[in-house]
């Protein structure tokens, strides 16, 4: 996986550009694993045009949690459907070996659930909406099946980015702390 880190390493100064980071926010955001993995899967699944993909959906990523999107963005009781409609922006890849983008897209729906579960009395107080605490999704049997359905599919590269382990931690946001860009002193929050 060696040669990912090369392209990630390009990738994330590209958007950093873009977005105006300062060099530790650049720093934050390559050591992310979520925004990694998201920028990871369509490499390791072979698709056409891997980094304009990677590219695209890490920074869609990075625009749905940015503070002013929120109202546009964020969970609302018609995203209760299908876990997978949350990642409706991010779910789209060119060619590719199927089993390897599900994968990657069953790890992150997994660490959105956790995120949620870890989640629901903080959101419940501040009356933020949580699929979980409104007993929309089931935590534990989802939870169950997305894992069921990772190990299932053989990929360690894809492990040594971001493994099942790291998706049951939750650290959805790249705002929140140990997760990618803290939320304080950064231009990616100036208005």
């Amino acid at each position: 996986m060696k040669k990912f880190e090369v392209t990630w390493i390009k990738i994330v100064k590209k958007l950093a550009l873009t977005f105006r980071f300062t060099p530790y926010e650049r720093e934050i955001l390559q050591n992310n694993n979520v925004a990694k993995l998201i920028g990871a899967i369509p490499f390791l699944a072979g698709c056409e045009s891997p980094c304009r993909t990677a590219v695209s959906h890490v920074s869609i990523y990075l625009i749905a949690k940015h503070p002013v999107m929120r109202d546009i963005y964020d969970h609302q009781p018609g995203d209760d459907f299908d876990i997978i409609n949350r990642l409706f922006d991010i779910k789209h890849f060119r060619g590719g070996k199927k089993k390897i983008i599900q994968r990657g897209m069953e790890l992150l729906m997994l660490t959105m659930l956790s995120n949620y579960q870890k989640d629901q009395t903080a959101d419940e107080l501040m009356g933020k909406y949580n699929p979980i605490y409104a007993k929309k999704w089931n935590y534990e049997p989802t939870r169950k099946l997305l894992t069921e359905r990772i190990k299932s599919v053989r990929c360690p590269e894809m492990d040594e980015i971001f493994g099942i382990d790291d998706g049951t931690e939750g650290w959805w946001d790249p705002f929140k702390e140990n997760s990618g860009i803290p939320s304080e002193n950064n231009n990616f929050h100036r208005n």
